[in-house]
């Protein structure tokens, strides 16, 4: 991972720019061009701002998403968040699991209903849980990692490299419940039933 910045080794890492593209283009796919990124502004640095590259590529790409800013906070505010809330109403929130449970209590508090009043999104989503969104998929990492180590061994490197690699690891995208199924998806549903 992102985790240490200072020796730079040889790392397996999340490929955070291609989850981000891949969220966008799951809203695209429902129309929903309001899109608000939330993460932690340590969590951003630490992945080098990958998440808010793409998220600013996807909206200066073919302007079909609104101009929303990205929220990259210290910590959590209510306030901070409120703000940005009011100003810019999203209708999707992208957020990482720093701030998921602050947002998921902000939506019951509001009284909104998430997947149709208000659509979340994880950057890290679980394999199999509620929330949609990127599973990172830390297995495929960690069998990478292995791999980079065996190589290593039986090339008989050692110590801090001259030029580290980073390998991008895919995520896998995870439907959940917490944003609304494309168009295509609800008129099959409709038609089935």
């Amino acid at each position: 991972e992102h985790t240490f910045i200072k020796p730079v080794f040889d790392r397996v890492a999340n490929d955070a720019y291609g989850g981000m593209r891949r969220i966008m283009d799951e809203c695209r796919l429902r129309d929903l061009r309001r899109v608000g990124l939330l993460l932690s502004l340590d969590g951003h640095e630490r992945t080098e701002r990958r998440n808010g590259a793409a998220y600013w590529v996807e909206q200066k790409a073919d302007r079909f998403f609104a101009a929303v800013p990205p929220l990259f906070l210290p910590a959590w505010t209510p306030a901070g968040f409120d703000a940005w809330h009011r100003r810019h109403r999203p209708e999707v929130i992208v957020t990482s699991n720093f701030f998921l449970p602050q947002v998921q209590d902000w939506i019951a508090r509001s009284g909104l209903r998430t997947g149709r009043d208000i659509q979340l999104v994880n950057v890290n989503a679980a394999a199999n849980g509620p929330v949609s969104g990127i599973f990172q998929n830390p297995y495929a990492m960690g069998a990478t990692a292995a791999r980079m180590v065996i190589e290593k061994i039986t090339r008989n490197e050692r110590g801090i490299p001259s030029l580290p690699h980073t390998i991008a690891s895919p995520g896998q995208w995870v439907a959940g419940s917490t944003l609304r199924p494309p168009p295509r998806e609800v008129a099959r549903a409709a038609n089935a039933g």
